[in-house]
């Protein structure tokens, strides 16, 4: 019997088929026969009011200064010159400078002291 297939294959070969369905439909007349009420969107509103929330966003812009496992000489120096830091950034109003000049952290001297949309609940202030 298989040499008898092998033989006639293309007996029992049939042409590969698929069926399909579309369906042209008219945007402008869909959109012309929907009609929403203010009170439709409301309640909608009121109900999945979680999913429209966008948390607090904040611009931050810091300098870091490392203090931990400092001894207690270099601490005290850190915090003697912070007053001085901020004290020039609030003078010429430009912290992006001062944030490469002073900052001890990688990150920060990248991104110019600049952190936007960072989310307020996020945040720790030390």
């Amino acid at each position: 019997m298989k040499a008898y297939y092998e033989k006639n294959k293309s007996k029992y070969l049939e042409p590969e088929r698929r069926s399909v369905r579309y369906a042209l439909l008219d945007v402008n007349k869909i959109k012309s026969s929907v009609v929403i009420s203010d009170d439709d969107l409301k309640v909608l509103y009121q109900r999945d009011s979680a999913q429209f929330q966008v948390p607090n966003r904040v611009h931050v812009e810091h300098i870091l200064l490392f203090t931990r496992g400092r001894i207690p000489r270099q601490k005290s120096q850190k915090c003697r010159s912070a007053p001085r830091i901020a004290e020039g950034t609030k003078k010429r109003r430009q912290i992006r400078g001062f944030a490469k000049k002073y900052s001890e952290d990688t990150q920060t001297k990248i991104r110019a002291a600049t952190w936007d949309g960072l989310c307020r609940a996020r945040l720790c202030v030390v």
